[in-house]
């Protein structure tokens, strides 16, 4: 399982941990043992209690897979979280009309198989906006993207978050000085038929 060896927030390691008798199935209810990532908990085999919820314990029993692959749920995608230390299924979200992932966690737009725009739901660590550096995709606050510095305004790092933005509403990024709503790869519809793109400088 994955796991914060340090007891942190930050997933950054593997350990054994017992599965209980009868455990939780794919997409059922389950809760988390000494915090989310203690490697604990009540889900199955291969699968991890993930978008947890910080004040019940509770998320969702998720396939833990191979960045890339393609989830057995179709609403659900497989994110490599944490640079790759927490790589799960995850549940897909509408950044644009959130909020709908559960507290402690946010709506990120992801890369998914095909080089489709998605969006799903993983954990907050820094929260930043508009402008602040990011290394990580949930760097950034709920509906916020972790985008190249060169093409956020006014960002001095490397990589900085920017706002998520329908392709379909030029007004999108309104507020945002400099930029428009464009993609950062091809796109493809999200299940609620939203074109996703983030709020880039003019090209």
């Amino acid at each position: 399982m994955p796991w914060a060896d340090d007891g942190g927030d930050v997933p950054n390691a593997a350990r054994c941990s017992p599965i209980i008798q009868a455990p939780q199935l794919a997409g059922e209810t389950c809760r988390v043992e000494g915090g989310r990532f203690s490697g604990v908990d009540d889900c199955g085999a291969g699968l991890f209690c993930h978008e947890v919820d910080d004040e019940t314990g509770e998320g969702t029993c998720r396939e833990l897979c191979a960045d890339g692959d393609v989830c057995p749920d179709p609403l659900t995608t497989c994110i490599g979280w944490f640079g790759g230390a927490l790589p799960v299924c995850s549940g897909m979200c509408s950044p644009l009309f959130g909020p709908d992932c559960p507290s402690g966690s946010g709506c990120y737009g992801v890369p998914a198989t095909g080089w489709c725009d998605s969006a799903a739901c993983g954990y907050h660590v820094d929260g930043g906006g508009q402008g602040d550096a990011c290394s990580e995709l949930n760097d950034c606050e709920d509906g916020f993207q972790c985008a190249e510095g060169s093409n956020v305004p006014d960002c001095a790092a490397d990589r900085c978050c920017t706002r998520l933005c329908n392709l379909d509403d030029a007004g999108s990024c309104a507020g945002v000085e400099g930029a428009s709503c464009r993609p950062e790869v091809n796109n493809c519809p999200l299940p609620i038929g939203i074109f996703l793109g983030a709020c880039l400088s003019q090209p």
